[in-house]
């Protein structure tokens, strides 16, 4: 699988309290070039997996293993820039039936527009934390609410992965009681 992104659980508004615990997302790519691409969570039977996301207590603890297997990188390095937004969610997100949103419900000039609405902005690119930017239908792992949002990649910095043609990677994260779990969904156009 290519390595696609580490992010500390500390660095998600709202994860704080999750100490040195890094998350690790990798994806087959080559399995997407053998015309079996995975959606994500939704799509993980039957076996292999063609993704994961594993997450590392103490993350400072750890050391390379030292075998030296590396596979070409398919998102560039970034580097984060925290900048502090109220984030508004979809009306879906918030668990609203859709058209049951209020009629001052935030919309934008176009779906990249993040001003919505007297001061609360909506950031539709790649970003840590916050809420996705659902490119179809609001689509949380197996429909479950205890998933937390860890971040998005869109298609300009995913523009040689698999959804790089108009879509999104999403990340979400949970604790259960003794063990962190990740999961992934992609959505393109």
């Amino acid at each position: 699988m290519a390595f696609m992104a580490q992010i500390r659980l500390s660095d998600v508004p709202g994860a704080e309290d999750a100490g040195d615990t890094l998350a690790s997302f990798h994806y087959c790519e080559e399995c997407t070039h053998d015309g079996a691409m995975s959606f994500g969570w939704d799509d993980r039977d039957p076996p292999p997996r063609r993704y994961d996301v594993r997450f590392f207590e103490d993350a400072a603890t750890l050391v390379p293993d030292g075998l030296g297997a590396r596979t070409p990188p398919v998102l560039p390095s970034r580097s984060v820039r925290l900048r502090r937004v109220v984030e508004v969610p979809t009306p879906l997100d918030v668990g609203l039936e859709d058209g049951d949103s209020p009629d001052d419900y935030p919309s934008g000039e176009d779906d990249l527009d993040e001003n919505l609405y007297r001061g609360l902005l909506h950031v539709p690119r790649s970003k840590i934390g916050g809420w996705p930017s659902w490119v179809q239908e609001t689509a949380w792992p197996r429909h479950d609410r205890t998933w937390r949002f860890l971040a998005q990649f869109d298609w300009v910095l995913g523009a040689d992965a698999s959804w790089g043609g108009g879509g999104y990677a999403y990340l979400f994260f949970r604790r259960t009681r003794d063990r962190w779990e990740g999961e992934l969904g992609i959505q393109t156009t």
